[in-house]
C-alpha cells in the first residue's frame, strides 16, 4: 500500500474517532433535552367561539346520535316503500309415501247399473311407495291496498322529517350551550385578571403598611386587616382557576375530544345590536316558520292526518292480482294459475270505527299543539328580547359604576399617601371598587348569555 493510501486510511479513522467521541460527550445533553421535551406539556391552542361552535356541530356525541336517528328513519321510510312492489313467494316440499296405496276401481259401467244388475266387477290399483318433490312460485301484486300503502309511506316520511327537525333542535341546543360556556370562560378569565390586579394593589399596600408599622405610624391590626384581605383574594384566585379548569373540561366534553386538551379562549367583541322593532318583527315571523318546535308540531299534525286516512282505508276490501306456478317431480309439465283475490274482513263489531274516532281526536290534539307551540314561541321570543335589552342596559350602568369606583380609588390612594384620609377610608373605597368590578363582570356574562338565548329563540345559530 502506498504512503498516500496509508495517509488517507489513517485520516478516515481519525475522523470516525472524532465523531464517536463527540457523540459520546454530547449524549447526556441529548438525553436531557429529550427528557425536557417529553416533560414539557402540550402547548395550548387558541380556540375561538366560531371554532368551538363549528367543532360541536360535527363532533358532539349528541349530534352524532341525532344524525343516526335521522338515518334510521330514512331506512324505515325506504323499507315502507317496498310494499308497493309485488311479493314473490317460493315454496318447495319433499313428500315420502310410507307404504303402498291400494285402490279398488269399479268397471266402466255406472254404479247404479251395477247395483241393480248385481255385477260388482272391480279393478285393483296399487301405487307403490315413492318420494315426490313439489314446488310452487307465487307472485302477488296489491291493487286496492296501494292507497293504504301510500298513506303509510307518508306517515314514515313525516317521521323522518320530524327526526330531521329534532336534529336541528339538538344542534341549536348544543350551539347555545357551547356559546354560554365559552362566554363564562371569557368572563372567568377577565375576573381572574381583575383579582390579580387587586392582589397587586394589596401587596403594595401591605408593603407600605409594613414600613409604616416599623415607623409606628399605623396600628398592627390595620396591617393584619390588609393581609387578611390579600389572603382572601388569593383564595378567590384559586377558586376561579379551579372553576376555569372545570369549564375547560366541560368544553372538551362538548367538543367530544380528550378532556385534558389544553386551549385558551379569546375575548368576544360586543356587537352593536340595536333591536329595531321592524327588524325584530321580521325576525319573529321568520322564526315562527323555522323554529324546530313549531315545525315538529306541524309535522306531527300531518302525521296524525295520514294515520286517520290509513285507518279509514281499512274499510276498503283488499284486492290483489296473483300469479302462481306449481310443478311435481313425477309430472312432465307444470300448472300456471292467474287469480284475483278479494279479502274483506267484515264485520269487526265496530273496532275500526272506534279506532278511527280515536285517531280523529289525536288529530285534533295535534292541531291544538300547533297553536300552543306558536304562542309559546312568541312568548319565548319576546321574553328573551326584553331580557337582552335589560342586560344591555345593565351592562352600561355597571361599566359607569366601575369607572367611577376606579377614579375614586385612585384619588383615595393618593390622598392616603399624602396623609389626607385614614386607612379605613382607603379600604372602604377598595372594597367598593372590587364590588363594582364583580358586578360589571356579572353583567357582562349575563349580556352574552342573553344574546345566546336570543339567537336560539330566533332559530339562529
Amino acid at each position: 500500500m502506498s504512503e498516500e493510501n496509508l495517509f488517507r486510511a489513517g485520516l478516515k479513522r481519525l475522523i470516525v474517532a472524532a465523531v464517536v467521541i463527540a457523540v459520546l460527550f454530547n449524549l447526556p445533553a441529548y438525553c436531557e433535552t429529550g427528557q425536557k421535551r417529553q416533560a414539557e406539556p402540550a402547548a395550548s391552542q387558541i380556540l375561538t367561539i366560531d371554532q368551538a361552535v363549528s367543532m360541536a356541530k360535527t363532533t358532539n356525541r349528541a349530534m352524532k346520535n341525532a344524525w343516526l336517528e335521522v338515518q334510521k328513519t330514512e331506512d324505515t321510510l325506504k323499507a315502507a316503500k317496498t310494499a308497493f312492489f309485488p311479493s314473490i313467494e317460493f315454496s318447495a316440499s319433499v313428500t315420502r309415501t310410507l307404504k303402498d296405496m291400494k285402490f279398488n276401481l269399479m268397471s266402466d259401467a255406472s254404479p247404479s247399473s251395477q247395483l241393480y244388475s248385481g255385477d260388482s266387477s272391480t279393478t285393483a290399483v296399487t301405487i307403490p311407495a315413492d318420494t315426490d318433490v313439489s314446488g310452487a312460485v307465487k307472485i302477488t301484486q296489491p291493487l286496492s291496498q296501494l292507497y293504504r300503502i301510500s298513506v303509510e309511506v307518508e306517515i314514515e316520511r313525516k317521521t323522518h322529517e320530524i327526526a330531521a327537525e329534532r336534529q336541528r333542535q339538538t344542534r341549536q341546543d348544543i350551539v347555545n350551550g357551547v356559546k354560554k360556556l365559552y362566554y363564562e370562560l371569557v368572563q372567568s378569565e377577565s375576573t381572574l385578571s381583575a383579582i390579580s390586579e387587586a392582589m397587586a394593589f394589596y401587596r403594595e399596600l401591605a408593603r407600605l403598611l409594613d414600613d409604616q408599622l416599623r415607623q409606628e405610624t399605623v396600628l398592627r391590626y390595620e396591617v393584619l386587616e390588609v393581609k387578611a384581605q390579600l389572603a382572601k383574594y388569593e383564595y378567590d384566585e384559586m377558586t376561579i382557576k379551579n372553576t376555569i379548569i372545570t369549564m375547560k373540561e366541560q368544553m372538551n366534553e362538548l367538543l367530544a375530544r380528550e378532556i385534558s386538551t389544553p386551549f385558551e379562549v379569546v375575548s368576544v367583541p360586543e356587537p352593536e345590536m340595536v333591536l329595531k322593532e321592524e327588524d325584530f318583527s321580521e325576525s319573529t315571523m321568520r322564526a315562527l316558520k323555522e323554529r324546530p318546535d313549531i315545525r315538529m308540531s306541524e309535522l306531527t299534525a300531518m302525521q296524525a292526518e295520514f294515520a286517520k286516512k290509513s285507518k279509514a282505508s281499512e274499510y276498503i276490501p283488499d284486492l290483489s292480482l296473483a300469479f302462481s306456478y306449481h310443478t311435481l317431480s313425477n309430472l312432465s309439465v307444470g300448472f300456471t294459475f292467474a287469480s284475483v283475490v278479494l279479502t274483506w274482513k267484515q264485520p269487526d263489531w265496530g273496532k275500526t270505527w272506534h279506532e278511527l274516532a280515536a285517531r280523529k281526536r289525536a288529530l285534533q290534539q295535534a292541531e291544538n299543539d300547533i297553536e300552543a307551540a306558536r304562542e309559546k314561541a312568541v312568548v319565548d321570543i319576546n321574553k328573551t328580547k326584553r331580557k337582552f335589552a335589560e342586560t344591555r342596559k345593565l351592562l352600561d350602568v355597571r361599566r359607569l359604576n366601575r369607572e367611577s369606583a376606579q377614579d375614586k380609588l385612585s384619588t383615595s390612594l393618593n390622598m392616603y399617601k399624602a396623609g389626607s384620609i385614614l386607612l379605613k377610608d382607603l379600604l372602604k373605597d377598595q372594597a367598593a371598587m372590587a364590588e363594582a368590578d364583580r358586578l360589571c363582570h356579572e353583567a357582562h356574562g349575563a349580556y352574552f348569555s342573553a344574546r345566546a338565548d336570543l339567537d336560539k329563540a330566533l332559530s339562529e345559530e
